[in-house]
């Protein structure tokens, strides 16, 4: 009885198993699949998308509206060495696209409801977020339009001819491995930045100086590897433990080489002290205040790299008992080792003049 009881057991499990294949081979079988001009179709859940090429010498794709009179919508393209060039049609609404190093434009059909193309690089359609910067591309130098709020995972990454980037203050959130092994020296990060993503800036080999703006409450393993590495300042005022690991144990300076100094405001230089030494953050670096900082400018109090309104509205808030500067030395503009209203007074006529 058990043996009659095991074998009808095993025969409704094997029953399962062939239908389950049956099914299997039913979907793959209807696939959609297709080569045309030298570039591969392939259907992505009932959605036609180029998955690549067979001729891997191509340098300007140019991909079609349609294929069999199926829409494209979607490109998946990796590991094409010789690509320069990729031309989108208006059907696409999703792009993933790696390991193209020689890219240097991306071009994007005016009537695409998703994307837009501005000089080689893909944005959505609202000009919010940066999705796909041309890794080939042999400009140095590269400001992000103002109004970008977000820049995508991996949109920079292996930008290596990248020297200088400029963010607008709309910026808030740095995707994951966005600049991952880019070649920045320094990097002055916007105000209004909030979140930087997962090794956003790893292994950027050259990289020498970083400003974490005060408002950043997210970064894990954003600057690991960085091997020249050596001045972190940090302008949050209010360093509290949960914060500190939010963004700065979360594995951030693993595998910098140098001793790191971190700068930071003239009032809490003991508490980031205590919090570095409390989670062993480095092992070999110093804290100073950002008065000792070389790169202050005087009349910048609130140390983002200008002298502006902002300036005097802090340093009257301090004066009034209110708020605290930054840099002490940076108010103090008549060097007679005071900050009070006469250093008030002549950053305003700076802010005047300016």
């Amino acid at each position: 009885m058990k043996f009659s009881v095991k074998k009808t057991f095993l025969a409704i499990t094997m029953f399962i198993i062939i239908l389950f294949n049956i099914q299997a081979f039913s979907l793959n079988s209807s696939a959609f699949f297709v080569t045309e001009n030298g570039m591969i179709f392939s259907n992505y859940n009932d959605r036609i998308g180029i998955s690549g090429v067979t001729d891997e010498s191509i340098t300007d794709l140019i991909i079609p509206e349609t294929v069999e009179g199926k829409i494209i919508e979607i490109v998946s393209l990796s590991d094409l060495p010789a690509l320069t060039s990729i031309s989108i049609p208006s059907g696409v609404s999703k792009i993933y696209i790696k390991n193209c190093p020689n890219i240097t434009s991306y071009f994007v059909d005016l009537n695409n409801e998703s994307y837009c193309s501005i000089n080689g690089v893909i944005y959505d359609k609202n000009l919010k977020i940066l999705y796909f910067y041309p890794v080939g591309n042999s400009d140095e130098e590269f400001a992000l339009p103002d109004g970008i709020t977000k820049i995508e995972d991996k949109a920079f990454k292996n930008c290596t001819k990248l020297k200088e980037i400029s963010f607008p203050e709309s910026l808030t959130e740095i995707g994951a491995e966005a600049f991952y092994g880019c070649s920045f020296k320094n990097i002055k990060l916007p105000e209004n930045l909030i979140s930087i993503g997962s090794l956003a800036f790893a292994f950027n080999e050259n990289l020498e100086k970083v400003v974490i703006p005060e408002n950043v409450t997210e970064a894990f393993g954003a600057f690991c590897k960085c091997s020249a590495l050596n001045s972190v300042t940090f302008l949050r005022e209010k360093p509290s433990p949960n914060n500190f690991l939010d963004y700065y144990y979360s594995g951030n300076f693993d595998g910098c080489e140098q001793k790191i100094i971190f700068y930071v405001p003239d009032t809490v230089v003991q508490n980031y002290k205590f919090l570095i030494e409390l989670y062993d953050i480095v092992l070999n670096y110093d804290v100073q205040t950002l008065s000792q900082n070389p790169d202050n400018i005087k009349g910048d109090v609130n140390f983002d790299g200008i002298v502006s309104l902002a300036d005097v509205l802090m340093l009257q808030k301090a004066l009034l008992n209110s708020g605290n500067i930054k840099s002490w030395i940076a108010g103090d503009i008549d060097e007679n080792n005071i900050v009070n209203v006469f250093d008030l007074i002549l950053i305003k006529r700076m802010v005047i003049g300016n």
